[in-house]
Formats: C-alpha cells, sequence, structure tokens
C-alpha cells in the first residue's frame, strides 16, 4: 500500500483535472479546504483498515477489498448524488467524488515492493466482475509492510511527499490559471 500521502496528493491532482474539464468556472472552486477535501476522499478505501481492526482486531483482513475497487467509486459517487440532491453542482460534484475515489484504486494498481519494472502487489478493480487481482508490471510507489507499519511507512511518505508534491504542486498553479478563483 501507498501512504496517505500518495492518495492525498494524486487525489488532489485528480481534483484539479476534473476542475480543467469543468465548462463553469466556479463548479469546483481551487480553495484550499477543496484541496484538503480532495486529499481526504482519496483515502476513504483505506478506512476499510480501521474497520478490520475494530472488527477483527487484525488491520488486514479486509484491506484491500471491496473499498479498492472501482464499483466503490462508483457507489462514493451515487452517495455525493443523493446527499447533493438540490445541488446546481450535484453532478460534478458527484463525478469528481467517483474520479478521486479510482484515483485510489489507480495508485494501489501501481504499487509493490520495489519501484521500477517489477511486479506490483495487484489490485482487483473490476471485482466483482473480475475476482482475481491484476498486476501491473511497473511499480511507481513503495508499498509498505502491513506487517511492520512504522517506520517504514515514515520512510515511504517521506519519499512519496519529496516526489509528488513538488509535481501535485505544480499541477494546482496551472490549474489556478486556467481558471480563475483560487483562494
Amino acid at each position: 500500500m501507498a501512504t496517505t500521502v500518495a492518495h492525498g496528493l494524486i487525489g488532489i491532482t485528480f481534483y484539479c483535472a476534473a476542475r480543467s474539464m469543468c465548462a463553469h468556472q466556479n463548479t469546483l472552486p481551487l480553495k484550499t479546504s477543496m484541496l484538503l477535501i480532495a486529499a481526504i476522499v482519496a483515502n476513504i478505501p483505506d478506512m476499510d483498515m480501521l474497520v478490520s481492526l475494530l472488527l477483527f482486531g487484525d488491520h488486514r483482513v479486509l484491506h484491500g477489498g471491496v473499498s479498492h475497487t472501482l464499483l466503490f467509486a462508483v457507489v462514493g459517487g451515487v452517495m455525493v448524488w443523493l446527499m447533493a440532491k438540490n445541488s446546481s453542482r450535484r453532478k460534478v460534484l458527484s463525478l469528481t467524488t467517483s474520479l478521486i475515489l479510482s484515483s485510489h484504486v489507480l495508485v494501489d494498481f501501481f504499487t509493490g515492493p520495489n519501484i521500477g519494472f517489477h511486479p506490483t502487489y495487484g489490485a482487483a478493480p473490476l471485482w466483482p466482475v473480475v475476482e482475481s487481482r491484476i498486476i501491473s508490471p511497473l511499480t511507481l510507489f513503495k508499498g509498505v509492510e502491513h506487517s511492520r507499519i512504522l517506520p517504514g511507512a515514515l520512510v515511504t511518505a517521506f519519499w512519496e511527499f519529496v516526489f509528488l508534491a513538488p509535481v501535485t504542486a505544480l499541477i494546482v498553479y496551472v490549474s489556478s490559471k486556467d481558471k480563475p478563483g483560487y483562494e
């Protein structure tokens, strides 16, 4: 698994991509609060570890299951659609939510033990249609061993930040120039 840093920064990137595709300037405002929300939404699938810990006493039991699928991303978007029933931004918010949740699946698909042309841990993004894990031959994100979360996660998070934060900052900057309204 990549850390919350990679998921959050990629989630912000996906938010900016969705913002750039919007026809109306203020449909998805480029506010610090919205970027924080995007980072949080991108990490929601990993809440399965907390649920696993509370229900089974082991954070690994449910991790990487249903919450790490494109179906989960679609269901998340539908939930936003239902909650925002009176909003003029309902469609955009629900699609953006699905997009950001799917970013988590994408990051995990490219997460493995060794960065480079090495097989990843794989993911089952097409569950329940395809139940088997699909493995990428290219690892972009170093996974953290679940049996030894610390200090490995801190080192991995540091390197994710070093490499991804400048790219995300550039994308936020370009997105702010694309449509005015950054606050």
